[in-house]
């Protein structure tokens, strides 16, 4: 659902007026979200596992527990995330281009990637508790809804109608 949503996006972003520094942009900070992303699905996959084990055991009580300390572990990678990305701001932009536009913009899309990446990772934690509950046609609505109904729509409001182009 997410990579698909962010393909969409690419390709919006080689509509805009200047594409190839449109596109330049977007993969840097794609690129930057992903390398990020290893603690995430980690935490969704072994808080699945764990919530449902609990549950198949019958032991409410530690399935909820275990959904605690999930959202305080997801807030802790997710603040200990966004503060690197927000760090590295200024370094982001030259890992990838040498064009000092790309990189200056790059630098001032810091905040917005630290955002994002904050709030993907306490999605990612809440989403494993669902699919844990044997919740994962909810998760999945959930997921589309935000991706398909909400984040692309949004992007291209922003993007066509209000002249953003990528801009915060």
């Amino acid at each position: 659902v997410e990579w698909w949503a962010f393909q969409i996006l690419v390709l919006l972003a080689g509509l805009q007026p200047n594409p190839q520094f449109e596109t330049s942009v977007y993969s840097i900070i794609i690129n930057s979200l992903y390398s990020s992303q290893c603690s995430k699905f980690f935490l969704l996959v072994v808080t699945s596992m764990r919530i449902s084990n609990e549950l198949g055991a019958g032991q409410v009580s530690n399935a909820q527990f275990a959904f605690f300390v999930t959202l305080g572990l997801g807030l802790v990678d997710a603040t200990t995330m966004a503060i690197v990305l927000f760090s590295a701001r200024h370094v982001l932009g030259r890992v990838y281009s040498s064009e000092r536009e790309v990189i200056n913009y790059v630098a001032k899309l810091g905040p917005l990637i630290a955002l994002i990446s904050f709030m993907d990772d306490i999605q990612a934690s809440i989403s494993g508790a669902a699919k844990g509950c044997g919740l994962q046609v909810t998760a999945a609505a959930a997921n589309l809804g935000a991706y398909y109904i909400v984040g692309v729509p949004v992007a291209y409001i922003l993007a066509f109608h209000f002249g953003q182009n990528g801009k915060v």
